[in-house]
Order: structure tokens, then C-alpha cells, then sequence
């Protein structure tokens, strides 16, 4: 729910600090609970995956 009226709310859970998000207008808010609402079916569980890590090149030095 709107805290004080505001476009917020937080996102909180077991492996992440407490998010606060705020929205510009209510249709971003609307839009924002909805997606959250219904992720498996919003997003690829592909993409909520780390990518991985990149191993810098070694440097030749003479």
C-alpha cells in the first residue's frame, strides 16, 4: 500500500536489504505491484541469475 499518500513501498525479503521504491505517478505504482505481484509469470528466472564472472585477460609485460 501507499505509505503517507506517497507513490512508495518497500520491498523487503530474506537475502536482500529493505528496498524503497518510489513511483513518479500512480500508473508507474499500478504497474510496479502488479509485476511484483505475478513474477513467475513476468519474468524468465534466466534473467534474475548473476552473470558470470569475467576473468581479466592477462597483461603481457616485457
Amino acid at each position: 500500500s501507499a505509505m503517507l499518500g506517497r507513490l512508495q513501498f518497500e520491498v523487503t525479503g530474506s537475502l536482500t536489504e529493505p528496498l524503497l521504491i518510489t513511483c513518479s505517478t500512480a500508473e508507474d505504482y499500478e504497474k510496479c505491484l502488479f509485476y511484483l505481484q505475478k513474477p513467475e509469470k513476468i519474468l524468465d528466472p534466466l534473467t534474475l541469475l548473476p552473470p558470470p564472472p569475467t576473468i581479466p585477460k592477462k597483461s603481457r609485460q616485457h
